[in-house]
């Protein structure tokens, strides 16, 4: 019954909100509350996964809470928001968020896989972005190496099932 009651108090302010910004009358700007949204709903979370050690949580906690970070950092004028370092920060994002579900269940060597190469994918883009490396034209290579996406989830699978058989015949 609570939850309802705060989900109601919610909505009800996102309506007085948006009228009165319908009404020219401007108190905040949208990406400042998205931003500033996405932190707080990733810190409850964070704190809700911390607190029941619930893996789920934590997963999308840290991913909304430094999404919201990067936004709320934007919006505060420390850099300039462009879509390639949105790409950069979105990919070091979710593998680090792939770390977190591995620290919280060890056992499982696919989601330090995941994370690993999510987060080289984003220190390879965050390179190219700081001009370390040489333009990278993302769509040319996209067209030439989608294919590699089966390689990739083929050397997985493989490697999922000598660790799962592995892990069995240890038992």
């Amino acid at each position: 019954m609570r939850n309802t009651k705060i989900a109601g108090i919610i909505l009800i302010a996102i309506g007085i909100l948006i009228v009165v910004h319908n009404w020219g009358i401007h108190i905040f700007s949208w990406s400042f509350v998205r931003s500033i949204g996405f932190l707080v709903i990733g810190l409850l979370l964070l704190v809700k996964g911390f607190e029941k050690t619930l893996r789920r949580n934590l997963y999308v906690g840290s991913w909304f809470s430094i999404i919201g970070a990067y936004f709320l950092l934007g919006e505060l004028h420390f850099y300039s928001l462009s879509p390639a370092l949105s790409l950069t920060v979105f990919t070091l994002t979710f593998g680090f968020s792939f770390y977190i579900l591995f620290f919280f269940k060890n056992k499982d060597w696919g989601y330090l896989l995941y994370g690993n190469l999510l987060l080289l994918i984003g220190i390879l883009f965050l390179l190219e972005y700081l001009r370390f490396l040489p333009p990278f034209y993302f769509e040319d290579t996209v067209d030439l190496y989608w294919p590699v996406i089966f390689i990739v989830v083929g050397f997985i699978v493989i490697l999922r099932g000598l660790l799962n058989r592995n892990l069995d015949k240890a038992k």
